[in-house]
């Protein structure tokens, strides 16, 4: 009734009773007060309904705008030793073969590459003074294949997640990361005379059906921790390390 009282002295105040109605408010009319209250009352519980209806909608549109960015930014990355990716989360841009140069060669590209099964040539002239790329072949049994010197499949794989990162020396990801693959750390031999990178290989791999002969060209060996400038413990000598690749 007090809060009545207060608007009846408010709009007295303002001089509204210029009509009927506003007289029955200047007169303070009991009845009129607290229907008119009621209103009041009902009008601020609706504008503050919608205000919150608002936000959650300003809020679910924000959170839908993110993920439509991301959707539209995947990660990209190769799994090598797989002709195929790795979870419902990444979509296959293509699969191939696993390819480089040659383990040999002195001005050797680093990388490894992933050549397409249906390649499209433009050129048609010929100089021996070109680079080269080759196939590759696993160096170990390790690898799970039946034999060493089988060729290396590849898939390129675009992760729904816009961020993707391959860490050498575990199988897990960080919190709030998730796994694509897993598997065993790569690169080339030490001893060679061509330059590498370290590659994460799947922990299942396959083989490539037509590698059956030792052709060689870029080949994966198996990567070993090594004691001195990288603390041991945590690390151990000799042992092989794994790998995996997280998106996030």
């Amino acid at each position: 009734m007090e809060s009545g009282m207060f608007l009846c002295i408010f709009l007295f105040m303002c001089g509204v009773s210029a009509t009927e109605e506003h007289k029955r408010v200047a007169s303070c009319d009991p009845n009129y007060l607290h229907d008119l209250e009621t209103k009041v009352q009902t009008m601020l519980t609706t504008v503050s309904s919608l205000t919150t209806q608002l936000t959650d909608q300003h809020n679910a549109m924000t959170q839908l705008t993110r993920r439509t960015t991301e959707l539209g930014s995947g990660g990209m990355y190769t799994r090598w030793g797989r002709s195929e990716c790795s979870s419902n989360s990444s979509e296959l841009v293509y699969e191939g073969y696993a390819g480089g140069s040659h383990y040999t060669d002195q001005g050797a590209a680093a990388e490894y590459v992933c050549m397409p099964r249906n390649p499209v040539y433009e050129y048609t002239d010929y100089h021996d003074y070109d680079g080269y790329i080759y196939g590759s072949e696993y160096e170990s049994t390790f690898f799970g294949t039946t034999r060493v010197s089988d060729d290396v499949p590849c898939a390129v794989c675009r992760s729904l997640s816009p961020s993707v990162l391959m860490i050498p020396g575990t199988n897990t990801c960080p919190a709030g990361w998730g796994i694509e693959y897993h598997g065993i750390l790569a690169s080339g031999y030490r001893g060679h005379a061509a330059a590498s990178q370290y590659v994460c290989l799947d922990k299942n791999p396959e083989a490539l059906p037509h590698g059956i002969r030792k052709e060689d060209g870029k080949l994966f060996y198996r990567v070993r921790s090594k004691c001195g400038s990288l603390p041991c413990p945590p690390y151990i000598d000799g042992s092989i390390l794994s790998c995996v690749v997280c998106s996030k």
